[in-house]
């Protein structure tokens, strides 16, 4: 692996003071993780703000709270709000997506599709081929994540290549998986 991909990784992985953290839980690591996505996504209209936005996981939204209270993103106010479909969800740079029936995950894709928010899936089957952007990879997966790069470019959203380097797998333009060792 490259340098510049184990620095990455590495900072993806310890997320600055968590490293202080002996046990990690799983959604501490996701958490984590979010917040270092926004570093390596460049919105078409940047600001100093990043709203995220958590739907299906009451309990994720207090812990989100603390881990973006401890990790420093330079210049950028960052919130975690409870949402649901029936909100106005254009106000949020990122909506994380857990515990949701196949109906409502396909409405709120749909409502999305096209609109610059980052969208992360909480290890749900066929969230990127459906038009999600990142999905969290089950618990114990080498590659944590995968990626529908082609949904975010249609969103507006720019993804670094290093970041998208360490998925497990991407969604390619004509819309097959590009599934990486």
């Amino acid at each position: 692996m490259h340098s510049v991909q184990k620095w990455l990784c590495i900072s993806i992985l310890l997320a600055g003071s968590m490293v202080q953290a002996q046990n990690i839980t799983e959604y501490e690591s996701k958490g984590a993780y979010l917040l270092n996505f926004y570093r390596y996504v460049t919105w078409p209209t940047p600001d100093n703000t990043l709203q995220i936005g958590v739907i299906g996981n009451d309990d994720f939204v207090v812990l989100l709270e603390k881990i973006a209270k401890e990790i420093n993103l330079a210049n950028i106010n960052k919130s975690v709000h409870k949402v649901s479909l029936s909100d106005d969800l254009a106000q949020f740079q990122l909506i994380f997506v857990s515990n949701i029936k196949q109906d409502e995950l396909e409405k709120l894709l749909k409502q999305l599709e096209n609109k610059d928010i980052l969208t992360v899936g909480d290890n749900i089957d066929n969230f990127c081929e459906m038009g999600g952007i990142i999905n969290f990879s089950p618990k114990g997966s080498e590659k944590r994540f995968e990626i529908n790069n082609p949904a975010a470019l249609k969103a507006g959203l720019k993804i670094s290549s290093k970041l998208l380097t360490l998925a497990k797998l991407t969604v390619t333009d004509t819309g097959k998986l590009n599934i990486k060792n």
